[in-house]
């Protein structure tokens, strides 16, 4: 590479040669390398006729304070600051893959349990932001890188700043991205991390829909729709792209973050991922024995009274002669409880007993070699299958969308999210590895060997914290 730049006498920046890697209203990224590791990096400085701008110098200083602040394993990686006769350079990582925005714009929308692992690392990217006392203030799809490994960086701190504060404009333009702002930073009122939920939830809405909030009602980024969301809650994502076929419960979910009032929406962007992880993921087994001969009926004035006036009407009084019978009705009802009971309590015991013994891999490795469902495709464009459940294993071969792949056996769950050992053909020649979950459509077995997988870790720490205790 030309070095056009040498800063601090080790980060070699191709600043005039080459065409930057991205440029805004303010600042533009360079390509450069260290020199004393080798290793690639992303420079951002100011645009040359702001140098001078003092204002705009200590907006861009605070842009790096935050950042520092901000360091987290789901952050773009800060390298180094450097103010000098040249500006002042921000040096970071640089990242390999491409922005949330791209993505859509060429697969369009996105199913809920591959957005669930987006908006986990999101949100705990942003939730320590928050601990540390900033917001950010421009989560959009462009601001969410998405590496070749699956991971998600959040990138560009131009606009963060302290929370609990009003948003910072420039004259009488208010900064930020008018399609993802919320109500409170949209008038000029003071944000908190609150207002970042609100972007979050813009960014999953149109994850989901193709489609951004209030879209229906013309530009999503122009006066009348920022004024509009003030007091409105947009349509329901089922409602707006009725033709993905969506399940319910995003709307109730995500219409939480969208709320007008800060203080109605989620308390903490953990929340938030918590509650859309919960829906996107239900339980492998669940439990309700509900009394079928009770009528539910909620309990409002108007049921409250019909229910009074139930009450006060005078039953039948059973004859005398079949008492017996009562007592037969209520031994088998003592019988039939007893019974559910030790049912429960025999599986609670087989669950936390057996499992951990014999290994629940066992289980649901021949539940997929035996039972039809463990057939899938791949999705969500090429991915790479690896000689193990790691990123920097050795890739076997590339399997393309649209191809269909046998999962051969139980997941693992890593840091980088749930991988699936499957086989996959190439030619005539069958290879077996490893494939990331957000490269394949679930079926409905591995949904449920998905929830099992789940339970057995919490159940495997639930046996360590057992065995620890015991004697011996």
């Amino acid at each position: 590479m030309v070095v056009d730049t040498l800063l601090d006498n080790r980060y070699a920046i191709n600043d005039t040669a080459a065409p930057p890697l991205g440029k805004g209203g303010m600042a533009i990224i360079y390509a450069g390398i260290d020199t004393e590791t080798g290793d690639e990096i992303a420079a951002k400085t100011l645009l040359p006729d702001f140098q001078g701008d003092t204002r705009r110098r200590k907006r861009f200083r605070l842009e790096a304070e935050v950042l520092r602040a901000s360091q987290h394993p789901h952050v773009v990686r800060l390298l180094d600051v450097i103010d000098g006769r040249r500006g002042t350079w921000i040096l970071m990582e640089r990242l390999q893959g491409e922005t949330l925005r791209s993505k859509l714009e060429s697969e369009k929308a996105f199913r809920p349990a591959v957005i669930d692992g987006w908006l986990a690392q999101t949100a705990a990217a942003l939730e320590y932001m928050h601990v540390q006392g900033y917001v950010h203030l421009d989560i959009t799809p462009q601001n969410i890188f998405l590496t070749d490994g699956n991971e998600v960086k959040l990138i560009d701190f131009g606009i963060a700043q302290r929370a609990w504060r009003e948003p910072q404009r420039e004259g009488d333009k208010l900064l930020g991205t008018a399609a993802y702002i919320s109500p409170e930073h949209g008038s000029s009122r003071v944000v908190t991390p609150a207002s970042d939920i609100y972007s979050i939830g813009c960014v999953v809405f149109e994850l989901l829909t193709g489609k951004k909030i209030f879209s229906e009602h013309g530009d999503p980024s122009n006066d009348a729709t920022v004024r509009l969301r003030q007091s409105a809650v947009p349509e329901l994502p089922t409602s707006v792209a009725p033709e993905r076929n969506l399940p319910a419960w995003v709307d109730t979910v995500v219409a939480r973050a969208l709320l007008p009032n800060p203080e109605e929406r989620y308390p903490s962007m953990t929340a938030f991922a918590e509650a859309f992880h919960e829906k996107a993921n239900p339980p492998l087994i669940r439990l309700n024995w509900s009394r079928k001969s009770k009528e539910h009926i909620p309990d409002t004035p108007a049921t409250t009274a019909i229910m009074h006036d139930r009450e006060t009407v005078e039953q039948p009084v059973p004859p005398q002669s079949r008492d017996h019978t009562r007592v037969g009705g209520w031994a088998r009802k003592e019988l039939s409880s007893a019974r559910r009971v030790l049912v429960v309590f025999a599986l609670m015991m087989s669950l936390i007993i057996g499992l951990p013994m014999i290994g629940g891999n066992t289980i649901a490795d021949w539940s997929l070699g035996l039972l039809p469902g463990s057939s899938t495709e791949v999705i969500g464009g090429n991915w790479n299958l690896r000689s193990s459940p790691d990123t920097g294993s050795e890739v076997l071969m590339v399997i393309q969308q649209g191809q269909s792949v046998k999962v051969t056996g139980a997941p693992r769950i890593l840091a980088t999210g749930m991988w699936w050992p499957v086989r996959a053909t190439a030619g005539d020649q069958e290879v077996s590895g490893w494939a990331h979950d957000d490269g394949l459509k679930r079926t409905w077995l591995m949904n449920r060997v998905a929830g099992f997988t789940d339970l057995r870790n919490d159940l495997n720490s639930v046996w360590d914290d057992v065995l620890s205790w015991m004697p011996g």
